[in-house]
């Protein structure tokens, strides 16, 4: 896997080191701490494009389902806490924001060389994937580019795409930066991995199962269209048995009640296990580990741990539902409607039109121009737009 190998410069050679007090000063990478768990997604590729080392703060819990990588780059535990301490107490850090609720850093993400221009220690406080904006930097657009892994279907294509009638190229789903960043990264705890594997063994053996993932309780049409598009996605597979991830045991129920006599297959006792235990990582990791063995995916519009799913099984998803992230591309064609497959699985960038449009990213409205007279060198940029 390339993130794995990319980062070695960086990361791993440094958190290695777990008996050194502080960093080597001999390193070239220094510091750079994500403050939110959700921004840990592509930390790997980041930190190549950086040629900093990338860590993760406020998540020790992930230590508990998480092996290496993840769990070498958890601030807290790491060799780099007392250099990332002293830099702060000094004041020479600085906090960029990458959220929906602030957005001041996308100017900065798309105008500084990460490699040179930030200072000594950058935090980044952010809860959504931002990674495409540095396809819109100029010191950075060309390596991420690089690093995309092609094909990928242009918007263009959407609607004449082999996605669009059920047929599909293996690599145009595990290519792009999200798919391969996270099956590098993702790596549970022995004891959850014998446990996924007991499961499949004894539940998935046999049988044609289709995984899919239901956030939260739809009302009223929706929950019919929801159910239809489940159906269909049965038949069109031939499927004997529907994989259920979701917290809420009024959901399983209703799925239970809607497509008897049809199995629906849950892991555990109590779907609610995922958000009332002191093991919630646990759970939420089965599910994802499970998902991604399923013969297809139905995945929440806009939903993280679809994103994550999707990306770590590497195939065709489908989407379903209506969320707050609107249904058409960033130049107001509707490329992905309900109960559609999804052409790529790369997550998607919330705020594209927001980076692009507003008034205080000047240099992201600049690489957005530059971008689209690339051709397919920015097809990943144009990709993350598209709401799952």
């Amino acid at each position: 896997m390339l993130p794995r190998r990319a980062v070695a410069r960086s990361s791993w050679r440094a958190l290695g080191r777990t008996h050194a007090p502080e960093p080597p000063e001999s390193l070239a990478a220094r510091p750079w701490p994500w403050k939110r768990p959700a921004v840990a997604r592509l930390c790997c590729r980041g930190g190549h494009v950086s040629r900093r080392v990338l860590l993760v703060e406020n998540w020790t819990v992930a230590a508990h389902s998480f092996g290496p990588p993840i769990s070498q780059l958890l601030l807290e535990n790491s060799a780099w806490r007392p250099h990332v301490e002293r830099e702060q107490r000094s004041g020479l850090g600085e906090d960029w924001f990458a959220a929906h609720d602030d957005s001041t850093g996308f100017e900065r993400l798309c105008s500084l060389n990460l490699r040179v221009a930030p200072p000594r220690l950058l935090r980044i406080f952010s809860n959504m994937y931002f990674l495409p904006l540095l396809m819109l930097n100029p010191h950075h657009a060309a390596a991420v580019e690089q690093l995309a892994e092609a094909p990928l279907v242009p918007p263009s294509r959407f609607p004449k795409a082999p996605a669009a009638f059920g047929a599909f190229e293996a690599r145009s789903m595990a290519g792009g930066i999200w798919g391969p960043a996270i099956r590098a990264i993702f790596r549970p705890r022995q004891r959850l991995v014998e446990q996924a594997a007991d499961y499949m063994k004894n539940t998935f053996v046999g049988r044609a199962v289709i995984g899919m993932h239901v956030r939260s309780m739809a009302t009223g049409d929706e929950n019919e269209r929801n159910i239809a598009c489940a159906k269909r996605k049965i038949r069109e597979a031939n499927a004997s048995g529907l994989f259920l991830a979701t917290m809420h045991r009024k959901i399983r129920e209703f799925f239970v009640a809607q497509l008897a006599p049809l199995p629906v297959l849950t892991f555990g006792s109590r779907p609610e296990f995922q958000g009332t235990t002191g093991a919630h990582l646990d759970s939420a990791v089965l599910d994802l580990l499970l998902l991604s063995h399923t013969g297809g995916l139905i995945l929440a519009r806009s939903s993280t741990f679809g994103y994550v799913a999707h990306g770590l099984a590497g195939r065709p998803a489908t989407i379903y539902g209506t969320s707050h992230v609107n249904i058409v591309s960033f130049n107001g064609t509707t490329v992905i409607g309900r109960c559609d497959t999804i052409p790529t699985s790369e997550a998607t960038f919330h705020r594209q039109s927001h980076a692009v449009q507003g008034k205080n990213a000047p240099s992201c409205r600049a690489g957005h121009e530059n971008a689209t007279g690339r051709g397919s060198g920015n097809i990943l940029y144009w990709l993350s737009s598209v709401p799952h």
